[in-house]
């Protein structure tokens, strides 16, 4: 978890007087809890979720710390509360926070939800067609006929 925020800040340094945009993307294990999602990184304990997982405020608050203008995160992790039963994962939390002007998030799924991987794409599906997107115009329906729904599960 220090190693991705100690990144943030030096990605940020890069960054001269706060001028471009900071790209921000983890692709794993997370989890929501308390109306917060977590991602789980390699020191994360699945019961010791708030203490030890990195919170999605976290991040905002490392990158809002650079004093960038823009970021942009890219999150291809679950967003369910794996305890079951729990009331976290009953409760309607909004999809997405307003962390103001210059911060947007795009999730691999909605909250309370999974992220799926696809074995034959050899990635997280969200992953997959994220970097054929940013591979240029054109490449993003390359994986279309690999990834059927039903395939997922």
């Amino acid at each position: 978890k220090t190693f991705i925020l100690d990144a943030i800040r030096q990605a940020g340094k890069t960054l001269r007087d706060g001028e471009g945009t900071l790209v921000f993307f983890f692709s794993g294990h997370g989890a929501r809890r308390g109306g917060e999602n977590y991602l789980a990184t390699v020191d994360t304990l699945p019961d010791h979720l708030e203490s030890s997982g990195l919170s999605e405020a976290e991040v905002v608050k490392a990158i809002r710390d650079t004093g960038v203008r823009r970021a942009v995160l890219f999150l291809d992790a679950c967003r369910d509360d794996p305890v079951p039963g729990s009331k976290a994962a009953l409760e309607n939390f909004a999809s997405s926070r307003d962390y103001g002007e210059g911060i947007q998030i795009l999730y691999s799924t909605s909250r309370d939800d999974f992220s799926w991987e696809a074995p034959q794409l050899k990635h997280g599906v969200f992953s997959y067609f994220l970097s054929q997107a940013l591979s240029g115009p054109g490449s993003a329906g390359r994986g279309r006929d690999l990834c059927q729904p039903s395939q997922l599960r």
